[in-house]
């Protein structure tokens, strides 16, 4: 939502001409992208350290004779066909796409006139 609405913002301030304000959203929209992308990092930082937890317990779990139905890491990871199937890999592909759109768009601003 956020990028629609920086993206219908820099386009109407580029169309009233008014190359500060449009400089201005694409600088924000550069830096919320890239802030996103971020955050997107630390969690999938935070998602591996669960997931080693998990694996360790399923491991202890299955070792003392319980199902093997409950290992949900291998599951989880097995479930996905390839691995540029990824979420990660497509939300950061997509965060550093509309990065590189807002930066692109900062300079179009500030060069055209």
């Amino acid at each position: 939502m956020a990028i629609a609405f920086l993206g219908a913002a820099f386009v109407q301030a580029r169309a009233g001409n008014l190359i500060a304000v449009a400089a201005g959203v694409s600088a924000i929209g550069a830096v919320a992208s890239a802030a996103f992308a971020m955050l997107d990092t630390r969690t999938r930082n935070l998602v591996r350290i669960g997931e080693v937890a998990l694996l360790n317990l399923e491991e202890k779990r299955t070792s003392d004779g319980a199902d093997s139905d409950l290992e949900l890491v291998a599951a989880s990871h097995a479930a996905r066909p390839s691995p540029l199937l990824s979420y990660r890999i497509i939300i950061q592909g997509l965060q550093i796409f509309v990065g590189v759109v807002f930066a692109a768009a900062f300079v179009l601003a500030i060069a055209v006139r």
